[in-house]
């Protein structure tokens, strides 16, 4: 099974193209939702991490942004598709290449369930010592009759396997920032959850 893994995840994250499109009907209208609730965040310096194929980038207007993610198959496909004044992208793991920016807001979305408890900490920890000023933590948990099934999916596509509710976020988030705020919300069409957590300095 390991090895059917190791191969569907790798054909997966050589494919960006298709990211977007999949996503889109998993989660339905996620994007719209969040800009709405957080996209007055998205101002100033903003590092977004885990960006993925940089989706977040369309629904903020940040002074600048930084995506940065560990696939620089998803890096190059957003450098081609995301141009902008003052928008950067960066192949990089964000345990331990954090740009050195003076940056307002840190986002996380749709990626803590790719980090271990230790790993998301240590990611806290980083922002905190370079002083972001606010951290936004979003992930999705799949919901419903198929709920298993996503769940498999998410980790062998990339190895989502540490699907976390909205107290754990929050318990591991306020080890480093203060808790602003913190929920659970959905989106229509989508078969997720969205636990998030807002902290600042």
């Amino acid at each position: 099974m390991t090895n059917h893994k190791n191969i569907i995840s790798s054909i997966w994250l050589k494919m960006p193209a298709l990211f977007n499109p999949v996503q889109r009907v998993f989660n339905g209208k996620f994007w719209e939702v969040t800009r709405e609730m957080f996209g007055h965040y998205g101002q100033g310096n903003v590092l977004d991490l885990a960006c993925g194929t940089g989706e977040l980038r369309k629904y903020i207007n940040p002074n600048v942004y930084y995506g940065l993610d560990i696939n620089p198959n998803f890096i190059s496909f957003a450098k081609k598709r995301i141009t902008g004044r003052n928008t950067n992208f960066i192949a990089g793991d964000m345990t331990t290449s954090i740009p050195n920016v003076n940056f307002d807001t840190a986002f996380l979305v749709s990626a803590a369930h790719h980090l271990s408890e230790d790993q998301l900490e240590t990611v806290l920890k980083t922002l905190k010592v370079k002083k972001v000023r606010r951290v936004i933590i979003i992930d999705g948990v799949p919901f419903g009759v198929i709920s298993r099934f996503l769940e498999w999916l998410d980790d062998v596509l990339g190895g989502g396997e540490f699907f976390k509710d909205e107290s754990e976020l929050a318990n591991i988030t306020k080890k480093f920032f203060k808790i602003e705020s913190r929920g659970t919300y959905k989106a229509p069409y989508s078969l997720y959850r969205y636990p998030y957590v807002v902290g600042t300095l």
